[in-house]
Formats: structure tokens, C-alpha cells, sequence
């Protein structure tokens, strides 16, 4: 048991770096060019498209405004509804 847990140890220690390693452009993203506009001016623009009868939406909504205190000044949240039919309007 303990050769297992020094094993699981091992396998943690050694996927963790690459969990973290910074992002690279064409790697983890890609960048759009030329740049859309967007209704927040010249702030970077973060779309949160959710659905108000969506279980994950709501149990993500606390995260999402605990890190849109966080945020830097030129980075704005825009929450965007989605709606499946007229009727849900």
C-alpha cells in the first residue's frame, strides 16, 4: 500500500508543472486577427454565455463573480443569456 501511494505521489509531482505552464499563442489559443470589435470599447472582453435553467450555470456563477472582483481593469465581463426559443424570452 504504501509502494501505491508513493507511486500516486510520484505521478502528481510529475503532471503538476505541466498543469500550470504559462499559455502559448497557437498552443492554447488561438488569436483572432484582426481583432473583433467589441461592446466594451478597448477593455478585453470575457463572454459568459449561461442559461438560467442550467445546474452548472448556477454552481459556476459564485466562482465567476468571486474572480470578477479579481479581474484586471481592462478586462470586462459580459453575461450573456441564452435562450433556446421565443417563448423563453
Amino acid at each position: 500500500m504504501k509502494f501505491i501511494k508513493q507511486l500516486l505521489l510520484v505521478l502528481v509531482l510529475f503532471v503538476t508543472p505541466h498543469a500550470f505552464a504559462a499559455p502559448e499563442a497557437g498552443k492554447g489559443y488561438t488569436l483572432i486577427n484582426p481583432p473583433q470589435p467589441v461592446s466594451t470599447g478597448t477593455k478585453i472582453e470575457v463572454l459568459d454565455f449561461f442559461f438560467y435553467g442550467c445546474g452548472h450555470c448556477f454552481k459556476l456563477h459564485p466562482l465567476l463573480s468571486a474572480w470578477e472582483k479579481k479581474i484586471p481593469k481592462d478586462v470586462e465581463i459580459v453575461h450573456v443569456p441564452t435562450i433556446f426559443a421565443n417563448s423563453m424570452e
